[in-house]
């Protein structure tokens, strides 16, 4: 009888031990790629801000930098991921009734481009959208900068998920 129970205890010891310990953080980067390049991504949608562009290079940037043993570098890069926002408006969203709150919805679309110079199989060209709801009593200048942020990080996650996928 203390050999069963010796033998379950070190099972179930085992078992959570190595399910404990065990954490996945990276994509499968190609070992061939050990650079990545992600300039700021071009605008050309009719209704703009001059930092989205800024701010979803920089999210993706971070994302990267955070979860891949890539060296981030400007020029000449392994992988190079090119973004082109095409898209950029504030749309009124609900309206239920006279005692309600009214909000607006800031969406966006970016086309974007990862290619991988040793790989090109596994290259990218997809486009992205998200948006993110307001309040619409508030200024959209006051909250333009944080409602930015915000996409931009939900669009680097995005971004990087399918890249994680496709790679």
């Amino acid at each position: 009888m203390f050999k069963i129970y010796s033998a379950l205890l070190m099972t179930i010891l085992v078992f959570t031990i190595s399910c404990g310990t065990y954490s996945y953080t990276s994509t499968n980067i190609p070992i061939l790629a050990p650079t990545i390049s992600i300039p700021n991504f071009k605008n050309s949608a009719d209704f703009f801000d001059p930092d989205i562009g800024f701010f979803l290079a920089e999210a993706l940037q971070k994302r990267f930098q955070q979860d891949e043993n890539v060296d981030l570098i400007e020029e000449n890069a392994d992988i190079l991921v090119e973004g082109k926002i095409i898209d950029y408006q504030i749309k009124s969203t609900t309206l239920l009734s006279t005692n309600s709150t009214q909000t607006n919805s800031l969406s966006i679309i970016v086309k974007l481009k990862a290619t991988i110079l040793n790989e090109p199989e596994r290259n990218i060209n997809k486009k992205f959208t998200d948006f993110v709801e307001y309040n619409a009593n508030q200024n959209f200048t006051n909250v333009n900068d944080s409602l930015n942020l915000i996409l931009s990080e939900k669009l680097a996650d995005r971004i990087y998920y399918e890249m994680a996928i496709k790679w």
